[in-house]
């Protein structure tokens, strides 16, 4: 008799529960997990990310309390405004979306330290640097992207999330002019000298939420030989920012001196003040020696704007 009194009353509260379920007000229903569905799309200005440049692609997925709640993986050519659907759910609420696209190719590497409980403030991404703190450019690094959606509100099944990336690497193309030049040359004998283009930064690791933490030094590298009195070369460096310090050197190694150097983003900067180092990700420098009679025997221009020497002091040899 105890038992059945025991079973009503359960069918009798249950009743009540999804009545006022069904209602209007859902408000007493219990919470489901929502199937969301996400695109990676370009952000503004960062058109130039085309999907054959990209190799994989990891969505973090972190509460309200920044704890990393759900990862989704794409290993396969991740495509830029494709829906994907992962196979699973979250509770409504606010959160906040990190995608990043060939976070673990190349010269990247994820954490290994990461885990148990994540949150987004920890770090993610490392450039493997060797012992030699000489980060060697002649092999091609692979474009880096990042992408977040902060503090959005999940309220809708099926509820498209779409999470603009942007390009995290700069490729840095540097042209050289008048090498002939006898104060450069130091009067060698020989005609095709070896130079080394060089730029020493310290961002190469990042946090999910794709700020860099100050690490310890280290060189991107290139050695070219100048074809006649000209020397073509490029480096592929991380996240270019108005408030980095990279600096810059140019550097005969036929005869041990030190051709050029300076701060490369304030010589961005000096050319063209109003440069948006978020969607500009290429810098073609010309730096042209002249004849070597002026009093200052060089132009540099920076993607078609000429470096105004009056607002930045060159340190020319």
């Amino acid at each position: 008799m105890k038992k059945l009194v025991y079973y009503i009353g359960i069918l009798v509260c249950t009743g009540i529960f999804l009545s006022s379920c069904i209602a209007e007000d859902m408000s007493n229903c219990p919470p489901d997990n929502f199937v969301l569905q996400f695109v990676l799309v370009p952000h503004e200005g960062n058109d130039g990310i085309i999907n054959e440049s990209l190799y994989t692609a990891k969505l973090f997925v972190f509460n309200a309390a920044d704890t990393l709640v759900a990862t989704y993986h794409i290993d396969v050519k991740p495509e830029l405004n494709k829906i994907y659907v992962p196979d699973w759910g979250l509770l409504p609420g606010k959160y906040t979306y990190v995608a990043w696209i060939n976070y673990n190719r190349g010269p990247f590497e994820v954490d290994p330290a990461i885990l148990g409980e994540t949150t987004r403030t920890q770090m993610l991404l490392r450039h493997l640097i060797p012992k030699s703190s000489i980060v060697d450019n002649t092999q091609e690094t692979p474009i880096l992207c990042f992408g977040q959606l902060a503090g959005d509100l999940l309220d809708t099944p099926n509820q498209l999330i779409t999470i603009p990336v942007m390009q995290f690497t700069n490729k840095i193309n540097l042209t050289m002019k008048g090498l002939k030049n006898e104060l450069f040359t130091r009067a060698s004998t020989e005609i095709n000298h070896q130079y080394e283009f060089a730029i020493t930064d310290n961002n190469g690791v990042y946090g999910f939420d794709g700020e860099f933490i100050h690490h310890d030094h280290f060189t991107y590298s290139t050695t070219k030989y100048a074809d006649s009195d000209t020397l073509n070369a490029s480096l592929t460096v991380l996240k270019l920012a108005e408030n980095r310090q990279p600096v810059v050197t140019v550097t005969n190694q036929t005869t041990g001196v030190q051709i050029f150097t300076g701060n490369l983003v304030q010589y961005i900067l000096a050319s063209n003040p109003n440069n948006d180092f978020d969607t500009t990700h290429v810098y073609d420098i010309v730096i042209d020696f002249g004849d070597g009679e002026m009093d200052i025997p060089v132009t540099i221009t920076i993607n078609g704007w000429v470096l105004d020497s009056a607002n930045y002091e060159l340190n020319i040899n």
